[in-house]
C-alpha cells in the first residue's frame, strides 16, 4: 500500500473528527514521519511530493481563516 493511500485515509478521518486545517497539517507531517522511520522501504518522491502538497494546502486553509477571522484562537494548540 502506498503512502499516498495511508495518509489520505488518515486525512479524510481527522476532517472526519472537526480537527482543524493546522491540526490535519500537523498530523499529517506527523503521519508521514511515522511511516518513513517503521517501514521498511523508501518512498517515491513523486508520494511525498503529493503528500507535502496536501500539509501545505491545509496549513494555508488555516492561515487564510486566522486572516479572515474565521479560526477560533482558543482552538489552536
Amino acid at each position: 500500500m502506498s503512502i499516498v493511500l495511508i495518509i489520505l485515509g488518515l486525512i479524510q478521518e481527522l476532517k472526519i473528527n472537526n480537527m482543524t486545517h493546522k491540526e490535519i497539517a500537523i498530523e499529517t507531517l506527523e503521519s508521514i514521519a511515522h511511516w518513513m522511520k517503521t517501514s521498511s522501504f523508501d518512498y517515491d518522491l513523486k508520494d511525498l511530493n503529493k503528500e507535502f502538497a496536501l500539509v501545505l494546502q491545509d496549513y494555508k486553509m488555516y492561515l487564510d481563516d486566522k486572516k479572515n477571522k474565521r479560526y477560533d484562537k482558543r482552538n489552536d494548540k
